[in-house]
């Protein structure tokens, strides 16, 4: 079984490589780098056995849709977060 620590590692990365792409071009991300995105966290998350208590907490959405199945629901709470430069806030525990 993969460590909640590794999946919450895992979204970091995710996040961090979003976030760069975002400074690369102006600020501005397409429907497309989204989904993308979603694809791959998505994939990191199946991968595994668990999700990462962090994300419950501080995502429940995003923890909720994972637990649902429902990909659209994640992509479409992306998109909205996104925009409204929420999602990109990446909280970083010790």
């Amino acid at each position: 079984m993969t460590s909640d620590t590794y999946i919450w590692k895992c979204a970091e990365a995710s996040v961090s490589h979003l976030d760069a792409y975002k400074l690369l071009t102006g600020g501005e991300l397409s429907d497309d780098v989204i989904d993308a995105f979603v694809i791959r966290f998505w994939n990191k998350i199946e991968t595994t056995n668990s999700y990462d208590r962090k994300i419950h907490v501080t995502r429940p959405w995003l923890a909720q849709a994972f637990l649902d199945g429902n990909r659209e629901m994640v992509a479409k709470r992306m998109k909205k977060n996104v925009s409204q430069q929420k999602f990109l806030e990446c909280e970083r525990k010790s």
